[in-house]
Formats: structure tokens, C-alpha cells, sequence
């Protein structure tokens, strides 16, 4: 196998969801495409799913764990971004040390044979949000840091 893409889709998670044997429903993002999912479908999309799976090489902030995590589904995410800050570790979702199939199948089988713990899972995520993420709450991060920058300059 090649180098892995950037989003390990086709390397990690694929395989991941086969060797853990639960499904995977994907969607075709990016900007500026024909075939992409149109806005107004992306909620249907994350309350059909049980989770979200990242495995990006590279990313500050994942949409789609705030996108999935709004709609009270839980994830599995590496350490990329900012995405440490916003887990707490088998309350909201898990993170991976690393891009690794076997890691993303063990929690994906955790995930499928523990249903009420991946709803409460998605629940605090959603709880989550609420708390630290909302637009509101971004925008007074932005301000301090901006204000500090400046102040200090």
C-alpha cells in the first residue's frame, strides 16, 4: 500500500468498519464539487449514523466531529487539531495515539456491543458543544486571543 491520503478513508476507516463488521455511510464532501451532499441533507445524514469516524493526517478543527457531536453522536478521532481538547476520553468519544486500523476496530466493536454507553457518549458530546463549542463561545475565544495579541504587541 501507497502513502495513506489525507483523510485515510480508503486506508484506515474502510477496512475498519469491514474487520469490525458494522457499516459505513460515507458522504462526498469538498468544496466547489457537483457531486457533493447538498447543506440541508447533512443532518439526516449524522442521525443515521452511530458515530463518526477521523483519520486525518492533518486538520485544525474537524467539521464533521462538531457537525456529528451537534447532532448527539459520539466519534472516533486521532490526535490531529485540536481534537485532544475536545475529547474526554470514553465520556464524549475516544482518541487514538495513532492512525492504526486495529485501534479504530477496537473501539468500533466497543461501540456496537455497548449501545446505551455509544448513546450517552454522543449525548455528552452534544453536551459538549452546548458548553464549549457554540458559535457564542468561539467568538469570545477569538476576541481574547485577538485582545491579548494586540495588548501585548
Amino acid at each position: 500500500m501507497g502513502k495513506p491520503t489525507r483523510k485515510g478513508i480508503n486506508e484506515f476507516i474502510k477496512p475498519a468498519c469491514d474487520k469490525a463488521k458494522v457499516a459505513l455511510k460515507s458522504i462526498i464532501g469538498g468544496y466547489q464539487r457537483p457531486d457533493l451532499t447538498p447543506q440541508e441533507e447533512m443532518p439526516d445524514f449524522y442521525t443515521g449514523i452511530d458515530c463518526i469516524c477521523i483519520a486525518s493526517d492533518k486538520d485544525g478543527t474537524p467539521n464533521m466531529l462538531l457537525e456529528a457531536a451537534a447532532t448527539g453522536r459520539t466519534f472516533i478521532g486521532n490526535k490531529i487539531g485540536n481534537v485532544p481538547e475536545f475529547v474526554r476520553e470514553g465520556e464524549n468519544g475516544f482518541l487514538l495515539e495513532e492512525r492504526d486500523v486495529d485501534l479504530y476496530v477496537e473501539k468500533l466493536r466497543w461501540l456496537k456491543n455497548h449501545r446505551i454507553e455509544c448513546w450517552k457518549m454522543g449525548y455528552e458530546a452534544r453536551r459538549t458543544i452546548e458548553r464549549d463549542w457554540t458559535w457564542k463561545k468561539m467568538a469570545e475565544n477569538y476576541r481574547a486571543m485577538f485582545w491579548e495579541v494586540l495588548v501585548n504587541e
